[in-house]
């Protein structure tokens, strides 16, 4: 985590859960994120290929040029790297993983800009993660981010986050489960997403 915004939510949402796994979505107060709440969002998990945001800070919705409540998060993706990201969000659903990636994206006349996104899973009820609280932040202020639209992005790198409070049983089921997440590779700097299939969830 390399800006200050990820790691503010980060340290929110770990000082949330305190000894659990996962904190609840009803212990999420927006006035405790204040200082980075324009680009905090949250998505509900309708289905395993829909995550629709629930709630999408100005920010993010300047930063893209539109209102993003509504629209689902996987539809601003190529197709490339669609099926890799279900996987990551699955990820982050069910197996209470966070996650932080390295995003390029790009404005119509091909201006860039490189961003940090942080995935961490909520709990509405129960034992069921539906909901993901998120930030989409730049790495620089970019004098036209807000004023020409990013329309599309692409995914340059990827790193999994484990909550050390998660039990030893579920530690080892999760090794025992393969994952397929998009790795940084060559055919990122060709705008093309490869998957590789890496055995367990997190290292011993």
């Amino acid at each position: 985590m390399k800006l200050q915004t990820t790691r503010q939510l980060y340290g929110y949402w770990n000082g949330l859960r305190g000894d659990k796994d996962v904190p609840f979505r009803c212990q999420i107060d927006p006035a405790d994120m204040r200082a980075f709440l324009p680009e905090v969002f949250v998505l509900s998990r309708h289905s395993p290929s829909s995550y629709p945001f629930r709630i999408a800070g100005t920010g993010l919705c300047s930063y893209f040029g539109r209102e993003l409540r509504e629209a689902d998060f996987l539809d601003m993706w190529s197709p490339d790297e669609r099926e890799g990201l279900e996987s990551l969000l699955l990820s982050v659903t069910s197996d209470c993983a966070g996650a932080v990636l390295g995003i390029r994206a790009h404005t119509a006349d091909d201006r860039s800009v490189d961003l940090e996104a942080l995935l961490l899973p909520l709990r509405l009820s129960g034992d069921h993660c539906t909901q993901i609280i998120g930030t989409i932040s730049p790495f620089r202020g970019e004098f036209w981010l807000g004023h020409r639209p990013l329309v599309r992005q692409s995914i340059q790198s990827l790193r999994l986050l484990w909550p050390e409070s998660m039990s030893a049983e579920h530690h080892l089921e999760a090794r025992q489960q393969p994952l397929a997440i998009a790795q940084p590779t060559t055919s990122y700097r060709s705008g093309r997403t490869r998957l590789m299939v890496i055995e367990g969830g997190r290292s011993a």
